[in-house]
């Protein structure tokens, strides 16, 4: 028991090691640049892993991206300039917030139009239920009243 939580300790720590090992550094003339860099990095989605930003992400075509926004603000483009080069290269998908287009709409409108049907679901849902104890109490009053007719009727033969 003792060598098996010896050696999952062991195995979770070298790969905590390998993780350190692999992170790459960029240089930077000035530490303006290297604040934009970090920022890009975290303001686009890696193309790969989906739900990942580029800072987060370890897959090949997030190093790549990683180095070719390096290269791009070395090359003196603005923050506005990068973004249309990737969103040009990758579309909208690797950013996290798209242009209101026809073709992006759906992503701008569809959680609000979600959240309204819900709230509507659940107001229609309240208020049928609070009907039904009334009308189940209006239903036991009738019976109770067609029962007593009942037994009036059965005495009086």
């Amino acid at each position: 028991m003792k060598n098996k939580l010896f050696i999952s300790i062991l195995f979770i720590f070298s790969l905590s090691l390998q993780s350190e090992t692999t992170k790459e550094i960029y240089s930077f003339a000035n530490d303006v640049d290297q604040e934009r860099f970090y920022t890009l990095v975290d303001t686009y989605r890696c193309p790969k892993c989906q739900s990942s930003n580029l800072a987060g992400s370890n897959a090949p075509i997030a190093k790549d991206l990683k180095r070719e926004i390096h290269r791009l603000i070395e090359e003196g483009k603005t923050d506005e300039q990068i973004e249309v080069f990737l969103s040009s290269r990758y579309g909208d998908f690797i950013l996290y917030k798209p242009a209101i287009r026809k073709n992006t709409l759906i992503l701008w409108i569809g959680p609000f139009a979600l959240f309204l049907l819900i709230i509507l679901f659940v107001v229609r849902w309240n208020i049928t239920s609070k009907r039904q104890p009334k009308d189940l109490e209006a239903e036991n009053i009738v019976k109770a009243i067609e029962r007593t007719r009942l037994k009036k009727l059965v005495e009086d033969e």
